[in-house]
């Protein structure tokens, strides 16, 4: 049963953008967010993190996924999103922005997202509703979404964001 996505475009911006400082712990800023804009309580939801999985020291590979899920209302939605380049903080981004993406050299973040992908995947097969999946990322997110979304071919939709574009894939 296909559904209206949980999260409109405002949410997902404003998730995004939340995501430089780790979605690990932060529901109640979700929850926040999802009232502010919707006036209404958010689904049920579980926040994985790449950090938490243990994916990405090495790369500098930083991603969460935000699974919301409630079996009686049908609802089992999947939204992905990836940070993209902090030079202060990881110069790695920067080495794999060079060689990552412009050299086509270094696969390593686009191995630890599939990573990601696949462990969160596996913690959500088990249920009976179809999964809908959705993906952002800014900047090096954005790329890694993209690809991840290419590489998997079963994103409902897939943004990927620039400070001058927002890149949008529905498929």
């Amino acid at each position: 049963m296909s559904r209206k996505p949980i999260l409109n475009d405002s949410i997902r911006n404003k998730v995004t953008q939340l995501e430089y400082k780790g979605l690990s712990g932060k529901e109640k800023e979700i929850k926040r967010i999802y009232k502010e804009s919707t006036g209404k309580e958010p689904p049920p939801f579980k926040i994985y993190s790449s950090d938490e999985m243990n994916i990405g020291k090495e790369s500098g590979f930083d991603g969460a996924a935000i699974h919301f899920y409630d079996e009686k209302k049908h609802i089992n939605q999947v939204y992905y999103i990836f940070r993209g380049t902090e030079p202060s903080k990881d110069f790695g981004d920067v080495v794999y922005d060079a060689l990552g993406i412009g050299a086509g050299e270094d696969q390593a973040q686009i191995s630890d997202a599939t990573k990601m992908y696949e462990k969160v995947e596996g913690n959500i097969k088990s249920s009976g509703t179809k999964v809908e999946r959705y993906g952002d990322g800014h900047s090096l997110g954005g790329h890694l979404i993209v690809t991840l979304g290419l590489i998997t071919k079963n994103f409902k939709d897939v943004r990927g964001m620039t400070s001058v574009a927002l890149i949008y894939f529905h498929y």
